[in-house]
């Protein structure tokens, strides 16, 4: 783990891009209305297993996600509190709303073909289509596909499912509908290969970015015919509060994450000398 750390104080207007609307507080903007007419208007219980959750005939969509996220939702609902909801996109909000949805994550999945032909493809395709070969051949496994399909929307949650997915629905595989939520999908320097395969693929997926910079650049990007619209990603301010007695260590910004989207070098250009320290881990 790296760390640092910079003075800084925000001045008035720094913050004036934080959304007023967000998941955090169950309003939906964005591509989730359009699917809102879809869902089953009933809660059900969450289902731990692979078959209880194919059966959940009143469920109309699926959140897939990377792993982690069934473990913060299980046990009692009192220990449930005293988890931040930021990273399930909504999950949380439409089951509060009444509003049934499931839960699957990529351990779930059934098994592509193994072997090192996967594995060495990968970074090939990734780096020329934005493709994992690996997640894909397991996606598109007959095992996944008798998983997914019966749900209307599959609310895919990293950018390897959402590419995968949207080749899968292409190829006629993938019956049910993707809202693909993608970090970064498409880098400023991708290739024209990339960008060609890019967009012809995505244009048979709604898109919903987290940010309204991401938005645009994705509609310049792939043209005014994709479906595109932002989904703002709001702080769960019932989980993120101050201590009664203030920070034991004085105010400051932390900033933790190692993903390849993150520009530290911009961020810390940006900073002054005024506002509250910055505390950088990754």
């Amino acid at each position: 783990m790296k760390s640092a750390e910079l003075g800084a104080r925000p001045e008035p207007g720094c913050c004036e891009n934080i959304p007023e609307r967000s998941l955090s507080d169950g309003r939906f903007a964005g591509p989730a209305g359009k699917f809102a007419g879809t869902m089953a208007p009933s809660v059900r219980g969450r289902e731990k297993t692979l078959n209880d959750a194919t059966r959940q005939a009143e469920s109309r969509i699926v959140f897939l996600f990377k792993e982690g996220r069934r473990a913060r939702l299980d046990g009692a609902s009192a220990a449930r509190r005293v988890q931040p909801r930021e990273f399930f996109y909504g999950f949380t909000e439409l089951e509060a709303a009444g509003l049934a949805a499931s839960l699957i994550e990529e351990v779930d999945l059934g098994g592509g073909p193994e072997g090192l032909l996967s594995r060495a493809a990968t970074p090939l395709t990734h780096a020329a289509a934005g493709i994992n070969v690996e997640l894909l051949t397991r996606l598109g496994s007959s095992q996944s596909l008798a998983l997914l399909n019966p749900f209307e929307v599959v609310v895919a949650t990293t950018n390897n499912q959402g590419m995968a997915l949207a080749l899968l629905r292409r190829l006629g595989r993938l019956e049910a509908r993707v809202l693909f939520i993608p970090m970064g999908v498409l880098p400023a320097g991708a290739s024209p290969l990339r960008r060609a395969v890019t967009r012809r693929l995505l244009r048979g997926v709604t898109l919903a970015p987290l940010s309204r910079a991401e938005e645009r650049y994705l509609v310049d990007a792939l043209g005014p015919d994709q479906d595109v619209a932002c989904l703002p990603f709001g702080v769960d301010d019932r989980f993120w509060t101050p201590p009664p007695d203030g920070a034991p260590e004085g105010g400051y910004v932390l900033s933790i994450g190692n993903d390849r989207c993150r520009d530290y070098a911009t961020l810390a250009a940006a900073w002054r000398p005024e506002y509250p320290p910055l505390k950088i881990v990754t």
